[in-house]
Formats: C-alpha cells, structure tokens, sequence
C-alpha cells in the first residue's frame, strides 16, 4: 500500500512539474530577453547594430576575440551602430555574452 502511494505521489507532482514547463515555453524569446535587459545584436555590412528593447540603459562592452576591450557603449532605448574591422568579437552585457562574427 505505501508504494502505491508514493507512486500517485510521484505521478502528480510529475504532472505538475510538466504543467509548469509548458507554461515557461509560451514566453517568447523576445519577451525573456526583454525582461532580462538582454540587446539583440545584428551585423550589417561591416557594422554591429545593437539593439535595446528594455526600459532602462544598457551598458555594452565590445572585446575582440584576444579578450581587450574595442569599445563600451552606453545604449538607451533603440539603437547603436558600431564600425568594427572584420574579425570575431565577444558582446558582453550584464551577466550575458555572446560570440559574433563580423565579415
């Protein structure tokens, strides 16, 4: 009998656990990015396009790949357009990074 209840047990807290993922996947990419003060980061024509969505200032560092800082940006709401030689660059924000390559 104990085994049977810890099973019904595990079953709904299974269910459970399940019902909560699914609700934390309709938010969109944008919206948790958003929320997170995360820019969107674009290259055009030699150029990195940084984007910010969120209500408060974003501060952006720009590192080439040898890790020096090129360049930090203080980014309102809206966009920043930075000229950079081709080559790999890391974009830094907060607690996020990420890895772009610019042709």
């Amino acid at each position: 009998m104990p085994m049977r209840k810890i099973f019904t047990i595990s079953a709904i807290l299974l269910a459970i656990s399940n019902i909560a993922m699914a609700e934390c996947r309709t938010q969109s990419r944008q919206e948790i990015e958003a929320q997170a003060n995360i820019p969107k980061i674009s290259v055009q024509q030699g150029a990195l396009n940084i984007s910010n969505t969120s209500d408060t200032e974003l501060i952006v560092d720009v590192y080439s790949i040898t890790g020096q800082l090129i360049k930090r940006l203080r980014v309102p709401y809206g966009s920043v357009v930075l000229d950079v030689r081709p080559g790999c660059y890391i974009i830094k924000c907060d607690r996020w990074s990420k890895k772009v390559i610019v042709s």
